[in-house]
């Protein structure tokens, strides 16, 4: 039998470097793709979902208000509600929407996540 390793991540910094491997990932997964291919690729809206749902998380564990101290304002509850939505409402979500998020909102939740890790954890 496979087990599942858990690793505790008791520090911002981590969570902050989760954020933004993440949003790497989801934004490398898409690539140059156009909307249209992504629809077509189950496999990287797949990975893309993960991906989001694995920052949402990571955004949650730091907390209100510090993800928005941290990022300069960025609001913990438009990400906590698209992690939310994709692990609880995945029926409902459009991968549209998903795409959209990765294009419009990844790069500059990203940049603010490590220009964080940068002021307040440069040995990160």
């Amino acid at each position: 039998m496979i087990g599942i390793g858990y690793v505790s991540f008791d520090h911002e910094a981590a969570w902050l470097r989760n954020i933004v491997d993440f949003a790497d990932d989801a934004m490398g997964y898409v690539g140059s793709m156009t909307v249209h291919d992504f629809l077509r690729y189950r496999k990287t809206l797949d990975a893309v979902e993960r991906c989001i749902e694995r920052l949402a998380e990571a955004a949650v564990r730091i907390g209100e208000p510090r993800f928005g101290e941290l990022t300069g304002g960025v609001p913990l509850a438009p990400v906590r509600g698209m992690g939310n939505a994709l692990r609880h409402g995945y029926d409902r979500i459009d991968a549209a929407t998903i795409f959209a998020t990765v294009r419009d909102d990844l790069p500059y939740l990203r940049d603010r996540c490590a220009a964080a890790l940068e002021r307040h954890y440069p040995d990160a």
